[in-house]
């Protein structure tokens, strides 16, 4: 099966940007819960998420700057990461209610997607450039090298010797 994305770096801004919208929607409920359930005794702590997505903020933000610059590594960091941050939203007591449950989903899409974005520009890079075929050209009396593009398909080598100085090298061979 052939997915077919014609600019996966455009793709990828969007997510890293979605990513951050979708974050800050989280951190600002995780804050608001702190918040309103703070002074209960028998609530959850709340810091330990504040914390989570604060540095996920920043995770995304480093994940948007590098789409920008059309970088995979910031997939290679990004992802791993976020896998830990659906794993631990999954399995968690802390995150509940429709709003969470589609930010859950929306890790989990976020995640395919660059994956899928990370495959399409490594496969864009790994494409062979094809070589140019050059005509290299030297005079024999400097150090001046020549090269031109051919547009021919095979390679051709033209060394020109200068015929000016092997008329005078033979005349002032001549000579002695």
């Amino acid at each position: 099966m052939s997915i077919k994305i014609n600019n996966p770096k455009k793709l990828g801004i969007s997510v890293a940007g979605l990513n951050i919208f979708f974050t800050m929607i989280a951190l600002g409920i995780m804050m608001r819960r702190s918040d309103v359930l703070g002074a209960r005794e028998d609530s959850p702590s709340y810091w330990l998420w504040i914390i989570v997505y604060s540095l996920d903020l920043l995770l995304n933000a480093y994940l948007l700057w590098c789409m920008l610059k059309r970088d995979r590594f910031g997939i290679v960091v990004w992802l791993p990461l976020t896998v830990i941050l659906l794993v631990c939203r999954v399995y968690s007591d802390a995150t509940y209610g429709f709003l969470d449950l589609i930010i859950t989903v929306y890790i989990f899409i976020s995640i395919v997607l660059m994956a899928i974005v990370f495959y399409k520009l490594r496969q864009q890079s790994l494409r062979l450039i094809e070589p140019t075929l050059h005509t290299i050209t030297t005079n024999v009396t400097t150090t001046h090298t020549i090269i031109k593009p051919n547009n021919v398909t095979t390679a051709k080598t033209i060394i020109k010797p200068d015929n000016d100085q092997n008329n005078r090298d033979s005349e002032a061979g001549g000579n002695n």
